[in-house]
């Protein structure tokens, strides 16, 4: 191949004369970055696979992906680079003629524009390893691929607000088509149902645009709700795909009587006033109870009786809903949304809203099929300013007022940080401020979740709190320091979690043609940095800094030097004062790995060593003092870090209690989550406060921060009695022997590691296992029986973006300090 001809290996493999993919004689110029498309082209050929295609340098670099994109993060998908093709083949569809090369189908499947987070491009690829946002109709959020050998590499989603976690192979089960995207559906029944369609979303827009081929609808201030009808079967889901149909029992009884589907329904639950208009306070009130007045506006149909509707046009979609409307009695409960007559186009549509005094309009494109996510081709115009926000803290009340005073609001910032954005202190009755501080109350903290502790006026006392709830505030405007004017409450919204609070900004109207999705949710800006070509990190010189230290996925002893520089600030408070147990793999994660507590060289900088009292004289044990002692240890080959249960100089006087689960690997996760939940029970009876962590393997650790008061015989006694009396009430899920036949089919409470000298591993700390998997904090709440969160599902890839979550979790681990008295020691037959 010629150099100056990067598509001389394209051209060498068709005849253009018979086939009608686009000759592309001459690579393109180089766009620029903002302009960068991306296409996925189903291709069904000798074998079905999907070809991924980003613009890069005139060119569509391009991949083989045999078994098609993943949402799922943990899911890596195989791409075989092929050769470059020119930039006009990302509008090609097509069938490619028997005996030609590539012979077969080809269907656009997605398509949109790309979004580097590499600084240097061509280096990445030249690398193998090359990070990048997707902005399409199917595919959204972070990505990576990364080259495994030759010319295989791995495609992977990461996770982000856009992943979807063990749903494998849904975005090509939900909405693979079987021709163009913009082809109608085929006639005839029989597709099975799906189970979950991820709902198409609106871009905030300043305006409507001067185009006859939107239509309007009246924007509802409720909460989106997607049906799944099959006959008598109801589910009802939020947007981001969790069940409600517990929490809306009586519509979904209306619902199932009216024996509907098989199909999908897109709407909105509403309550109304007795204007007809939608209060959003009315059905904040509904939801805390038996929510007997709460409508279902229906306003999509995605999918019906066998069709999948997606990939028809918005107008086909209409015709279906007017088909179903058509055949309901009159006294359904169902509502319609319909398009407003369009009498008005452009901002005459906008303002016509607004003097009937709507909450606004989403506008859609007519000829657009459904897409899951974010897309240009449904608009928000908005008739009063609002945003969601998430509650960091409230003030006391003042005067007559009951409850609390003002809430304190803040939006994620794009370093993954949260940011002051006012006070809130009007919209409120008597009823919502109860049930506000009924919520927060149990969530208080000691610490401010904001980025900068506000500047609050007057002297009154503020509650923090963890910051997991989102309030929805109409206000006049924002200022030029980033705080909300005028901002009154509006109610909570509990369809939409607190770390995809961004604040929101309108775009012009042109970008929708351009920018198919809005901007993605904050990321932390610690996330592992990509390997650069020199080998000195914090001042320490990493040799053979390409070497593999993890083979899946391929990790680079570089890149986890890379992860203990971002990661040290976070595993500092975890190890400073602690002596240490290191597991060193020299030779990588897959060679022979050994323990080690001494380092008989020269200490590295940030490296020192502790004297800790043996029966044959002091022993020296390593320490680490500063954030590039940590990097140090990884440059030695260091993967895992161990800590003792306390710290210099009281090294006699345990400062934890450490509860390790060690399941059966044959048992499944909601057995590891019961356990972890009885645990904490337990604990907290006792008057004990217990935090959760995973390790990195097949349990979880439930750890209690205590007074450094008791000696470790004491407190390894009273771990040992935690660990029987767990067994006592649930002999058939627990045991606290170490022989393995009694722990077959049962959960190992492992209280060993409460004694001197043993050791658990850290926070953050990697672990030696396929995956590269971390130990991360949690709270309470991220447990569920229906996402496994043990061996890599939090890993050296991902631990960055879920640090903030992590640092909330435990951000009252210190000040919830508990001394093991005697009166709990007794209560589990424990002699002091």
């Amino acid at each position: 191949m010629r150099r100056d001809d990067p598509l001389a290996p394209y051209h060498a493999r068709r005849d253009f004369r018979h086939s009608p993919e686009p000759a592309g004689r001459t690579a393109g110029r180089r766009r620029p970055a903002r302009t960068l498309q991306f296409v996925v082209q189903r291709h069904d050929a000798r074998r079905l696979h999907y070809d991924f295609r980003l613009e890069w340098d005139g060119t569509l670099k391009s991949w083989a992906v045999p078994k098609g994109p993943s949402l799922d993060p943990q899911v890596q998908r195989l791409a075989v680079e092929v050769e470059d093709h020119p930039l006009d083949y990302a509008r090609f569809e097509g069938t490619i003629p028997q005996g030609h090369y590539g012979a077969g189908d080809v269907a656009i499947w997605d398509r949109g524009t790309w979004v580097p987070e590499d600084e240097d491009v061509a280096a990445a690829l030249q690398r193998g390893k090359l990070h990048f946002e997707l902005h399409g109709e199917r595919l959204h959020g972070s990505w990576v691929l990364f080259r495994t050998s030759g010319s295989q590499w791995m495609l992977r989603k990461r996770r982000d607000a856009h992943a979807r976690p063990g749903d494998g192979d849904g975005v090509l089960r939900a909405s693979a088509p079987t021709a163009s995207a913009r082809r109608p559906p085929r006639a005839g029944h029989g597709d099975p149902l799906p189970e979950w369609i991820a709902p198409q979303l609106a871009t905030l827009v300043e305006r409507p645009p001067q185009d006859a081929r939107w239509v309007y609808e009246v924007k509802y201030d409720g909460y989106r709700m997607l049906a799944r009808l099959d006959g008598r079967e109801v589910r009802l889901y939020s947007r981001n795909g969790l069940d409600w149909t517990a929490r809306l029992p009586r519509l979904a009884q209306r619902l199932s009587r009216l024996r509907l589907g098989p199909g999908w329904l897109d709407g909105e639950i509403v309550v109304m006033d007795t204007h007809g208009r939608t209060d959003f306070h009315a059905l904040q009130a509904q939801l805390d109870g038996p929510a007997t007045d709460v409508e279902y506006v229906v306003f999509d149909v995605p999918w019906w009786q066998g069709q999948d509707l997606r990939d028809a046009p918005l107008s086909r979609r209409l015709a279906v809903l007017d088909g179903i409307f058509d055949a309901l009695p009159a006294d359904a409960a169902l509502g319609r949304s319909r398009p407003l007559d369009p009498h008005h186009v452009g901002q005459a549509v906008l303002d016509a809203a607004c003097r009937m005094q709507l909450e606004g309009l989403i506008g859609k494109r007519l000829d657009a099929p459904y897409r899951s996510g974010r897309s240009p081709h449904w608009i928000k115009l908005k008739c009063r300013a609002e945003q969601e926000v998430v509650i960091g803290g409230y003030t006391e009340p003042r005067g007559s007022r009951g409850h609390l005073g003002a809430l304190l609001v803040g939006v994620w910032g794009e370093d993954g940080q949260l940011d002051y954005a006012g006070r809130v202190g009007s919209g409120f009755d008597a009823a919502t401020l109860a049930a506000l501080h009924a919520r927060l109350a149990p969530d208080e903290r000691a610490t401010c979740p904001f980025r900068h502790r506000p500047a609050l006026p007057g002297a009154s006392r503020v509650h923090w709190v963890q910051p997991h709830h989102v309030a929805q505030v109409r206000y006049a405007t924002w200022s030029r320091d980033g705080l909300l004017r005028q901002a009154s409450y509006a109610g909570l919204r509990e369809d939409k979690p607190a770390r995809e609070v961004v604040r929101e900004r309108a775009r012009p109207v042109q970008e929708t043609a351009t920018m198919p999705t809005a901007a993605t949710p904050a990321r932390s800006s610690h996330r592992p940095r990509a390997p650069r070509d020199d080998d000195t990190v914090m001042g320490v010189r990493v040799t053979h800094p390409g070497r593999v230290v993890y083979g899946t996925p391929r990790v680079t002893k570089l890149e986890v030097v890379r992860y203990h520089e971002a990661m040290a600030e976070y595993l500092m408070p975890h190890l400073r004062k602690r002596p240490l147990s290191l597991l060193r793999c020299p030779q990588g994660a897959g060679g022979e790995c050994f323990f080690q507590k001494h380092i008989e060289t020269r200490l590295p900088p940030g490296v020192v060593g502790v004297e800790v009292p043996a029966s044959d004289g002091p022993d020296t044990q390593v320490m680490v003092s500063r954030p590039e002692g940590i990097v140090a240890l990884a440059q030695y080959g260091t993967l895992e870090l161990h800590t003792w249960g306390a710290r210099t100089p009281r090294l006699e006087k345990a400062d934890r209690l450490t509860m390790d689960l060690d399941p059966d690997p044959a048992l499944p996760w909601s057995q590891v989550v019961e356990a972890a939940r009885l645990t904490r029970v337990l604990l907290e009876e006792l008057g004990l406060r217990p935090f959760l962590k995973t390790t990195g393997g097949k349990g979880l650790h439930v750890v209690v921060p205590l007074k450094a008061t008791r000696g470790w015989d004491e407190v390894k006694a009273f771990a040992r009695a935690v660990a029987t009396r767990l067994a006592s009430v649930a002999p058939q899920r627990f045991t606290a022997q170490l022989s393995k036949s009694r722990r077959r089919g049962r959960i190992f409470v492992d209280y060993l590691r409460n004694g001197r000298g043993a050791t658990a591993i850290a926070a953050y700390s990697l672990r030696a296992r396929d995956g590269a998997p971390v130990a991360m904090p949690l709270h309470w709440d991220a447990l569920s029986p229906h996402e496994d969160l043990r061996g890599a599902r939090f890993n050296l890839h991902n631990a960055a973006a879920h640090v903030a979550d992590a640092e909330a979790a435990w951000a009252d681990y210190d000040a919830s300090r508990a001394t093991l008295t005697v009166k709990m020691m007794k209560a589990l037959g424990v002699t002091p």
